[in-house]
């Protein structure tokens, strides 16, 4: 919303208000009078001030109002707590890139780059996107630490290991084929609804995924007749209102399985390496999934097979090369 004035409201101060985005400054204070001419020129000189860079802003949304907002609209961080509690008193307009670079350096100074990225960077650039979802201010776009994505690493499952998790499923049996026979993320499978599926084609679809594109999924026989076995189909289908709950759950599950390294995200990775091992797809086949979105996401999983001209290290003559005498 660019710069502008904002008429005084019944019941409030009579005062007008400037609210908006200037130059990539967020602006929300009071004019400072009732009458519009003199407020018009206020907004002048606070253009001046911003052209200048002398602007400095003493009033406006905190960084604990927006958290708040954020947690409100049903969205989870487990990090953000602490950022709440240390910063929360902040103006947004104040936040920028050297300032989320200090709080991650005195919040977590030993901390790896992937670290400081998951419980520092990640949320505060989240609370911010829901706080100003149109405006293009600078702490939009935070530069994340060198490394910050970690090492690269893909894990995968067994079938043998599937099987052990399953025996020590329980409750969450039904989720755990389902990811594993889908490629869906966490996320994707406890916004599902019984209204977007119909076993009866094995198909469910999601409206809603990471994306931003909807897409059709194919349930394979193992999930459907999981869901199938389920007594309430009406609402969500695994039960969960947020990702966050199927956590404890799911440790409990993987520690009696003796697997605890195991988290969702690895049946994700395990749907794409079956697919290559025993569907059989090269990178076009599973890009045509829908599940990825770019050829880069789905060449992880071409560790898992050898190319046909790999083989071609069959036919080399390493047996017949003479042995060298002395």
């Amino acid at each position: 919303m660019p710069l502008k004035l904002v008429p005084p409201q019944e019941g409030r101060s009579p005062n007008w208000r400037i609210r908006g985005t200037y130059l990539g400054t967020y602006v929300d204070r009071s004019a400072g009078t009732a009458r519009k001419e003199l407020a018009a020129k206020e907004l002048a000189r606070l253009r001046v001030e911003i052209e200048c860079g002398r602007y400095a802003p003493t009033s406006g949304p905190t960084f604990l109002e927006a958290a708040r907002l954020y947690l409100r609209s049903g969205k989870r961080d487990p990090h953000l707590k602490k950022l709440m509690i240390r910063y929360g008193g902040t103006l947004l307009s104040a936040i920028d890139q050297i300032k989320v670079d200090a709080w991650a350096a005195e919040l977590y100074p030993q901390a790896t780059a992937a670290t400081q990225n998951r419980q520092v960077y990640t949320p505060v650039a989240a609370v911010l996107h829901h706080a100003y979802p149109t405006l293009t201010q600078n702490w939009l776009h935070l530069r994340r630490p060198q490394g910050a994505a970690g090492e690269a690493r893909t894990r995968w499952l067994t079938p043998e290991q599937v099987a052990a998790l399953i025996e020590a499923a329980g409750s969450m049996k039904a989720l755990l084929i389902f990811l594993v026979g889908t490629g869906c993320r966490l996320g994707e499978a406890v916004a599902l609804d019984w209204s977007d599926v119909a076993l009866e084609r094995s198909f469910c679809y999601l409206g809603r995924t990471k994306n931003g594109d909807p897409r059709g999924v194919h349930l394979p026989p193992a999930a459907v007749a999981e869901l199938a076995n389920t007594d309430l189909k009406v609402g969500s289908v695994f039960g969960f209102k947020n990702r966050f709950e199927v956590y404890e759950p799911w440790q409990a599950m993987t520690k009696v399985a003796g697997l605890p390294w195991v988290t969702p995200h690895v049946c994700r990775h395990t749907y794409g390496t079956w697919m290559r091992v025993y569907g059989g797809l090269d990178e076009i086949g599973l890009l045509s999934l829908g599940v990825w979105k770019d050829r880069k996401s789905v060449t992880r999983y071409s560790h898992a097979v050898v190319t046909e001209e790999a083989r071609k290290a069959d036919l080399l003559p390493i047996g017949l090369l003479p042995l060298k005498k002395g």
